[in-house]
């Protein structure tokens, strides 16, 4: 059966899951981009659903990250309520567990991201209360924070709180001891993902909430890691006193994601991408406007630089596979210098003249300077700055490739495959993108790890 709400659809036999409350439907928008519909049924709330649902809608509206399923819209009906979200195509943590053993490496990989979209909530001083594997999305193999129904605005110092709120299993001693918590509840949460993500299943079983108040008081020792910054972590989540247990500034100054920010992903021998140097996360904690206002220009800033990154280095790629890809590649680097002049003469950040005299705006523009000389640099043409560039041709050209490509995906070599996958995204992407905010960026050197039915997959559902 299909439904229609406001300028999105959607079909009742596409469910994608149940959240903290409400059901959840995968829909369509008029303009053909797939959505997530969560339903909530009006006779199924009271005033304390009611909050949830207020609490749900008011978070998801103030936070804007990669690694945050992102809000689009809100309907109300005589009937029910309808949260309009991003759809995530790769399930949930569940479905990596389910998969088998996780190296040190990907689970730290794991950690990253869902810290780097929490610390968009320690911004805005919300608690989520709700971590578990299933609250944790997969988009194009990033981690992305979902279903904010028990999130809670907070003094992430100070306060104090005793509703019980949350998934039992992963919930902190304190909550279900009934005891006062503060925000590091969701830190005991992060540390039973990350067990659970190493050993496949959680360090307490229990098969009802009397046995998991009796065996949560008992201490959890994390058997010996590989990686002892790791175990060290995920030991100092799983402290059962709040005052024992690891706080938000130590596990942000933890060298496993301090580490990250002096790594640069190599991409095709030519570029990497780009992002600040010795971040410092103690910085994300500031309450000041015009820090916080910083911060997100400098990741729109440098999401467009490893924007044309991506797309220049693909041209260099598809260069040496066959001739057919010659005047599309040329054309890829023509539109990665434009971009780049776009990016450099727009108007397009909060504070912009103030940012670019920041520090955060010299390390932008420093990068901007560096990745045009590299694309001058690299290009066979003789001279790139002289190319003329037309857009709406490229997308025309980008779907031409794709129509010829895609007919039998099966019969491509992998080479091809790998192609397509970047040519439907740059389709897709270049319709949609827009200067003043962050968008997915598809790096070649993460899709070249997955197998080929994994990017025949990722194509079709792209």
């Amino acid at each position: 059966m299909q439904k229609f709400v406001g300028k999105y659809s959607f079909n009742m036999n596409h469910l994608l899951g149940r959240g903290a409350y409400g059901t959840v439907y995968k829909g369509i928008s008029n303009d053909g981009i797939p959505v997530a519909i969560k339903v909530i049924d009006r006779r199924m709330i009271n005033q304390t659903n009611t909050q949830q649902l207020l609490n749900e809608i008011r978070s998801m509206k103030q936070l804007n990250h990669k690694n945050i399923v992102k809000f689009l819209d809100f309907y109300e009906t005589q009937n029910n309520f309808y949260i309009i979200s991003e759809f995530c195509n790769g399930g949930d943590l569940r479905e990596i567990i389910k998969r088998g053993k996780l190296d040190s490496n990907s689970v730290i990989n794991i950690l990253r991201q869902i810290l780097y979209g929490y610390y968009s909530l320690y911004q805005n001083s919300i608690i989520h209360r709700d971590l578990k594997p299933a609250n944790i999305l997969l988009h194009q193999g990033i981690p992305k924070l979902a279903d904010f129904g028990f999130a809670k605005k907070i003094d992430f110092e100070n306060d104090l709180m005793t509703s019980i709120a949350g998934t039992p299993l992963y919930m902190a001693p304190q909550v279900i001891l009934r005891q006062p918590y503060t925000s590091k509840c969701d830190i005991w949460s992060l540390g039973m993902i990350l067990y659970e993500l190493l050993f496949q299943k959680p360090p307490i079983i229990a098969d009802n909430i009397i046995q998991l108040q009796e065996k949560i008081c008992k201490p959890i020792v994390v058997p010996q890691l590989d990686n002892s910054y790791l175990q060290q972590l995920i030991q100092g989540c799983l402290q059962i006193n709040e005052e024992n247990r690891i706080n938000w500034d130590e596990i942000y100054q933890s060298p496993l994601i301090q580490e990250q920010c002096n790594q640069k992903r190599q991409l095709a021998e030519v570029l990497v991408e780009v992002e600040p140097k010795q971040t410092d996360y103690r910085k994300f904690l500031i309450k000041n406007y015009l820090q916080i206002e910083f911060e997100a220009n400098q990741r729109i800033y440098l999401n467009q630089l490893n924007f044309a990154r991506s797309a220049f280095n693909f041209s260099l790629y598809i260069q040496k596979l066959e001739q057919q890809f010659l005047d599309l590649a040329q054309k890829l680097r023509c539109f990665s210098f434009y971009w780049l002049l776009q990016v450099e003469k727009s108007q397009f950040l909060k504070e912009q003249q103030k940012f670019l005299s920041d520090e955060r705006g010299q390390f932008c523009l420093k990068q901007l300077k560096q990745m045009k000389q590299a694309f001058i640099d690299n290009t066979p043409e003789s001279n790139i700055e002289s190319l003329t560039f037309n857009i709406i041709n490229l997308i025309q050209l980008l779907e031409e490739y794709f129509s010829k490509l895609s007919v039998n995906l099966k019969s491509l070599n992998r080479n091809q495959l790998l192609a397509t996958y970047m040519i439907k995204y740059l389709s897709k992407t270049l319709s949609m993108v827009k200067l003043n905010e962050c968008f997915y960026v598809a790096d070649l050197q993460e899709i070249q790890k997955l197998s080929d039915k994994e990017i025949i997959q990722r194509i079709l559902e792209s």
